[in-house]
């Protein structure tokens, strides 16, 4: 993986600084030669990979500047190619010419790169452009974002009576808007590996920083694992896990010899975990840990109808396929939860996972007037969907949809019924 340093060069009379960052001193007109300096110290040193400078000049840059700043990187003493990339206006004018810019610097970077951004200088809608074209390299080229920076010339400040220029770190800037698409993931489309990506690198990070001694960090890694295991048993249409609270000694299930049959035991699925996470929990080593545990109070907003160990666990599950867009998921989930219902009417909760009982009450609901209708019509659905809609009158993907939203308000109109009978 090439290690890439990005910058743009500006037209300005450049001034000699001190540039400030990590604590580390540089003195130069240039942001790029400091910044590259800094970094061969602190990061690049030791890495065996290749290394470029790509740089963006417009003319009046290559005419005014390069010159001077390609004499000086070539000077020092770090192994790097230089790239510069020629960009054939100094004024952007048109939106047109805006795209032509993006397609250009897009174009530039190569699969697989680890790049580091300067923003210092550039077209002044740059630094929004670069936003939106890291998520575009990021998907189409498989970047890595490393380091985004920023030379505040008009923050400089002494210290030790000496003037020096701070550069800001913004690379969390990056960071920040993929917890956003994260998390706006999970709470619209129910997908969460992004998502627990991001728990789970922030935990290993907050624990680097504290050696292993934030036990926040560790929640945060827990959080992780079940807001995973949460969404894959919703899409593998697991009622044992959604269910929750699981225990050997609660249920019993026999063969027709009257043979104990054992129960697998399911993967622990804990929603107290996931639903008090941010009241529990203080990232003080995280550096948007604020902003995190807002998004966090998203996700389980969006899990507020769960609560371990109740059957109704599977008619939230049936809802928030449908509200996530997963109505095969739906359909099972909703037809599982009424079987689930008549065994324990008929059998008691400790039958609910055997599966003969559950095929003798399915029978005996298609002669019960409370949930044959409804039954019928889901099954018609139901299997639509599962025969892939291969044959004579299948229905549309909308009215999929649509049918099961009826179902399961014509469900919770049934039970609510049933409780003031």
């Amino acid at each position: 993986m090439a290690e890439v340093f990005a910058s743009f060069l500006g037209t300005s009379n450049y001034k000699e600084t001190t540039y400030f960052l990590y604590g580390e001193r540089v003195r130069t007109k240039y942001i790029q030669s400091a910044l590259l300096q800094i970094l061969n110290s602190k990061e690049w040193k030791e890495r065996e990979s290749e290394k470029i400078f790509r740089i963006f000049l417009t003319p009046t840059a290559k005419e005014k500047n390069w010159p001077s700043l390609k004499s000086e990187i070539e000077k020092l003493s770090i192994d790097i190619k230089l790239e510069p990339v020629f960009i054939d206006k100094d004024i952007i004018s048109s939106e047109t010419q805006m795209w032509q810019l993006f397609e250009k610097l897009a174009s530039s970077f190569n699969e697989n790169e680890s790049v580091t951004f300067d923003i210092t200088h550039g077209f002044r809608f740059y630094p929004m452009m670069l936003m939106v074209m890291l998520s575009y390299l990021k998907l189409t080229k498989n970047i890595k974002v490393a380091g985004i920076f920023y030379g505040a010339w008009e923050a400089r400040n002494k210290i030790d009576g000496t003037e020096v220029t701070p550069i800001l770190e913004l690379t969390d800037l990056d960071k920040l808007f993929d917890w956003i698409v994260g998390t706006q993931n999970f709470i619209k489309y129910g997908i969460s590996e992004t998502l627990t990506e991001l728990l789970e690198n922030e935990s290993k990070n907050i624990l680097k920083k504290t050696r292993g001694k934030d036990e926040n960090a560790q929640k945060l890694r827990d959080f992780s694992i079940h807001l995973k295991r949460f969404t894959e048993s919703i899409r593998t249409c697991r009622g044992k896990e959604i269910i929750s609270g699981f225990s050997k000694e609660k249920f019993s299930c026999k063969n027709e010899n009257g043979k104990e049959i054992e129960i697998t035991e399911p993967e622990s699925l804990d929603y107290e975990i996931l639903k008090n996470f941010s009241r529990e929990i203080e990232i003080e080593n995280g550096k948007f840990s604020k902003l995190l545990k807002n998004l966090l109070k998203e996700i389980q907003f969006s899990l507020k109808e769960f609560s371990t160990g109740r059957i109704e666990n599977l008619l939230s599950a049936a809802k928030w396929c449908s509200s996530h867009n997963l109505i095969q998921q739906g359909y099972t989930f909703l037809r599982e939860y009424i079987s689930t219902l008549l065994v324990k009417e008929n059998y008691g909760t400790e039958k609910i996972f055997c599966r003969n009982t559950r095929k003798e009450a399915e029978e005996k609901s298609m002669s019960s007037s409370k949930w044959k209708n409804l039954l019928k019509t889901m099954a018609d659905f139901r299997n639509d969907i599962n025969h892939c809609g291969m044959r004579e009158k299948s229905l549309k993907t909308k009215a999929l949809k649509e049918q099961l939203e009826k179902l399961i308000v014509e469900t919770e109109k049934i039970l609510k019924n049933n409780d003031n009978h």
